[in-house]
């Protein structure tokens, strides 16, 4: 038993050795309560403490009293978010890219003792879908108690995430500190391909565009240059075939030592059936007056025939009009 709680504890430990802070917001100190957009402009420390790399929006305010304290607090400024309805805070900026196990943290206060989530927990990587986090606290404790709290749910991988805070109740204001955010960097598998051209047309008469029509700079040896229907690279997803019609593709590299796709850049192909196109046309111009036929090659455009002479030869009787 006690090799095994060793080994637990061990476990235990390593996990929170590889987690790095991707992302943190202490609130600095501000010297009176201040609006969000006041707060960016601020001077340190009364100001955001990523403000430099990150944006901050919303209708909440930020303030100096009621201070977090619990272990590891920093104490001094705190988002606050009274209870009007639709209040809310919002971080972005934030690059999850090449992490996972991603959590998110945050000292939390409630002015009641009442039900847990009335204050909406968000990510998002676009500010359009949103997904809801789910996080429980101590309640009959008492009130205005400050917790760190950690919430479930999935955080994306994402070069742009969007954290948000939002009021849903009347009965109750909360108190934010100490955002963080968490993972485990994880190494790429492979790197993305570098293409000579992303977007390539073929010319008839000659032959369809092909995979090898798109070369790339930068293929290691152990890696092969592979074509896919989706942007994430699967087995599942590749082009077999060699010939590449009209068409959205996506190229990855697959490290054949580690077994693995890299992220895809998207490639696109023009392609025109030859077989269809026209051979011979001709508008006849637009004469400024009636024209023998064996004179009217003689014309400057566009008083003349819409092909030129030679390769095509015309003569008869009769006027052009």
């Amino acid at each position: 038993m006690k090799k095994l709680l060793l080994l637990s504890a061990l476990t235990v430990q390593l996990l929170i050795q590889a987690q790095t802070t991707i992302f943190s917001e202490n609130f600095g100190t501000p010297t009176a309560t201040t609006t969000i957009p006041n707060y960016v402009n601020g001077t340190a420390p009364a100001t955001f403490q990523n403000k430099a790399t990150h944006l901050y929006a919303g209708t909440a305010d930020i303030r100096n009293t009621s201070v977090s304290n619990y272990t590891g607090a920093s104490g001094g400024g705190n988002l606050f978010i009274n209870t009007t309805i639709g209040l809310n805070f919002i971080v972005s900026g934030i690059n999850t890219l090449n992490y996972t196990n991603i959590v998110l943290s945050f000292g939390h206060l409630k002015s009641t003792t009442s039900s847990n989530n009335q204050l909406n927990v968000e990510v998002s990587s676009d500010s359009i879908s949103w997904t809801q986090l789910t996080y429980s606290r101590a309640t009959g404790t008492g009130t205005a108690v400050w917790a760190l709290v950690t919430p479930s749910g999935t955080i994306p991988a994402t070069a742009n995430l969007r954290i948000r805070f939002t009021q849903t109740t009347t009965s109750a204001s909360f108190r934010i500190d100490d955002i963080k955010i968490t993972g485990i960097a994880s190494t790429p598998c492979a790197i993305s391909p570098v293409l000579v051209k992303s977007n390539i047309k073929n010319s008839c008469p000659f032959a369809p565009v092909t995979k090898d029509s798109f070369v790339v700079t930068n293929k290691p040896d152990s890696n092969i240059l592979t074509f896919h229907s989706a942007d994430t690279a699967k087995q599942s997803n590749i082009i077999l075939s060699n010939n590449l019609s009209s068409g959205i593709y996506y190229v990855a590299f697959f490290d054949t030592a580690k077994q693995c796709f890299s992220s895809t850049k998207t490639i696109q192909v023009d392609s025109v059936d030859c077989s269809i196109l026209s051979i011979y046309t001709e508008d006849f111009g637009n004469p400024s007056a009636n024209t023998d036929f064996n004179l009217y090659h003689l014309g400057t455009p566009p008083n003349r025939y819409e092909q030129p002479t030679p390769p095509i030869t015309y003569g008869g009787i009769g006027t052009v009009r």
